[in-house]
């Protein structure tokens, strides 16, 4: 009898034990479950917050991709991105193993960092590659460039006392009147210092003298000193490259860079089968950017260049036809 109720009071036991075991694992379960799904998602979405929105200084790295779209110019792009300064084009460059600053290509991925934005100092002084921008002019860049560096006030002032033009002072005059008007003042301004040579290149290298003055309103407003952010320099805006390729023995020396600007002009248009579009086009841009440009399906007509180019050359061929 003894021997029976020890059995029956294993097997209760046993029972007893398994059931606890199920009824534990039963409650336990959904809590794990719950903690799995809920809070890896809250602790990675509050991560991502915090590095958005307070992330500490000098911690994050932000930047930016662009794919390039027609009509696209890095010159454009840098300053869109970067605050507005051109002068971070170099670190730009850099960051995008970048060769010329005038060749990008149709769906190429840009990259824009947080560190595009140079410091004023190193804007006034960036030495970025030779090249020129689409939308920017050199002689506006310059002037402000001029306002803040006494070292190239004394050279302006050198270099006018050398050179010995008529009248220098109204190269410098700032007009606040309509664009037209003070364009004609300018253009007026430029064939008194220039007109002579200015006629000589255009005979010699068969151009209308408007066009030559149109190129040089365009790329300087007629200052010999003028240099722009991608230090090309001079009236004609040469880079050194251009500039010994053509024999310019001193770029700052209007008498002697009109002539050799209006002979890369004349080369360039030549070179694209007498089209006046894409030639000046090629002044601004280089030959190579222009081909490329038409590979892809572009049009020079409708670049920013061309189209001021062509507006101060309509605006001088009307007035010499109303004459």
């Amino acid at each position: 009898m003894s021997d029976k109720a020890s059995g029956f009071t294993l097997l209760d036991i046993f029972l007893s034990v398994a059931i606890i075991i199920l009824l534990a694992a039963a409650l336990v379960a959904p809590k794990t479950g719950q903690k799995s799904d809920r809070v890896p998602a809250v602790s990675v979405s509050r991560s991502a917050e915090a590095r958005i929105a307070v992330p500490d200084k000098g911690s994050v790295k932000r930047e930016i991709q662009h794919i390039v779209v027609r009509n696209d110019t890095l010159s454009a792009l840098v300053i869109r991105f970067c605050g507005g300064h051109l002068g971070a084009l170099a670190r730009v460059m850099r960051d995008n193993a970048l060769d010329n600053p005038n060749i990008i290509h149709l769906n190429q991925t840009l990259v824009f960092k947080d560190e595009c934005l140079s410091s004023p100092e190193a804007v006034k002084t960036q030495n970025v590659f030779p090249g020129k921008f689409t939308k920017h002019g050199a002689a506006s860049q310059e002037k402000r460039f001029l306002k803040t560096d006494p070292e190239k006030l004394r050279f302006r002032q050198t270099l006018l006392a050398r050179l010995g033009l008529k009248n220098a002072e109204c190269l410098y005059v700032v007009h606040t009147g309509r664009w037209q008007a003070n364009t004609l003042k300018r253009i007026e301004c430029i064939r008194e210092n220039y007109g002579d040579v200015i006629r000589a290149a255009a005979r010699e290298h068969q151009l209308p003298a408007t066009l030559i003055e149109a190129i040089i309103y365009q790329e300087s407003e007629g200052q010999p000193d003028a240099v722009s952010p991608t230090f090309c320099k001079g009236i004609m805006q040469f880079e050194s490259r251009t500039a010994k390729g053509y024999g310019v023995k001193d770029v700052y020396d209007p008498f002697d860079s009109i002539p050799k600007g209006a002979h890369v002009l004349a080369d360039y248009i030549h070179q694209f089968r007498g089209d006046f579009d894409r030639g000046i086009a090629s002044y601004n841009q280089g030959p190579g950017a222009v081909r490329n440009l038409i590979r892809q399906g572009g049009n020079t007509h409708t670049l920013p260049y061309v189209v001021k180019v062509k507006k101060v050359f309509r605006l001088l061929e009307s007035q010499t036809h109303n004459q």
